[in-house]
């Protein structure tokens, strides 16, 4: 684990078009469960760590962004939206993006769909559980960043940690984070 390390919000996002004014500054706390019996144990320690962060972090006038990507199968992708939808926390006023998949050349490929909606911090845990454990694939990617209400629909709009463009509110990235596909290790970026 480790204690947080000073670090800039272009480094944590990575490649990224457009620029980020000033560049944010920040901690990155990287936090890894070393201590499970198996992976399973791992992932719900470390999504746990996650949403107690995320509880912390999350006040009045913020909102939670999570982008989870996962392939386009029966197990995987549909039950996840499925999940979202019949979640406890979500409701019709839930703001959310999903992104176009389509197999328009008849040819057997495995398509990857995301989903980015707005998540209270224990919803991410309750989406991607699945008996006992979690709907792990080789496309799942889970990150997501805290921002201010006014600024929701511009982070809808890109995908961050895809190296999309950047909107001009990037500045106003409170928190941001990416799961390890394994969702046994965490990147936490601060301001």
């Amino acid at each position: 684990m480790g204690s947080p390390r000073k670090t800039t919000l272009r480094q944590f996002l990575g490649s990224v078009s457009g620029a980020v004014r000033g560049d944010v500054s920040g901690a990155l706390e990287v936090w890894s469960c070393d201590k499970a019996k198996d992976l399973t144990e791992a992932a719900h320690k470390t999504i746990d760590h996650l949403a107690s962060v995320l509880e912390e972090s999350t006040r009045t006038g913020l909102a939670l962004l999570v982008t989870i990507e996962s392939v386009f199968e029966p197990a995987a992708f549909p039950a996840i939206l499925d999940q979202f939808t019949r979640d406890a926390d979500w409701g019709y006023d839930r703001r959310f993006r999903l992104d176009r998949v389509a197999n328009t050349s008849g040819e057997t490929t495995v398509q990857t769909c995301r989903l980015t909606a707005e998540f209270t911090p224990g919803m991410i845990k309750r989406v991607l559980a699945f008996n006992g454990g979690f709907r792990w694939n080789a496309n799942l990617a889970v990150h997501g960043v805290c921002v201010p209400d006014s600024a929701v629909q511009s982070f809808l709009a890109v995908d961050l940690f895809r190296g999309g463009e950047l909107p001009a509110e990037v500045e106003q990235i409170e928190l941001a984070f990416k799961l390890d596909s394994d969702l046994n290790s965490v990147d936490i970026f601060k301001r």
